[in-house]
């Protein structure tokens, strides 16, 4: 009994976790704002598709990469300076 009771809560949590996920992945698609998630080490997990719009970077350029990299002074990033001027503030 109790074995069957610990497999039930485990197929729950898993199910709860999955739709969690799911709602995360989709709230993240959406988000109308420039948004970057980093790790403690300040490695890029995740961008939001605002912030690729914004940093003139693509997700697959951005995640795994250091943060720090993507505010040194380099060729890309002062192309793109009015760009991300433009999308801020909206002139």
């Amino acid at each position: 009994m109790i074995i069957k009771n610990k497999t039930l809560k485990d197929n729950l949590l898993i199910d709860d976790l999955r739709v969690l996920e799911r709602y995360i992945e989709e709230f993240w698609s959406f988000l109308p704002i420039p948004a970057v998630v980093i790790s403690p080490t300040l490695t890029v997990l995740n961008v939001s598709k605002k912030f690729e719009e914004f940093s003139g970077y693509k997700e697959s350029e951005i995640v795994g990469e250091n943060f720090k990299k993507f505010f040194k002074n380099s060729k890309k990033s002062g192309q793109n300076f009015r760009k991300k001027k433009q999308f801020l503030t909206g002139k």
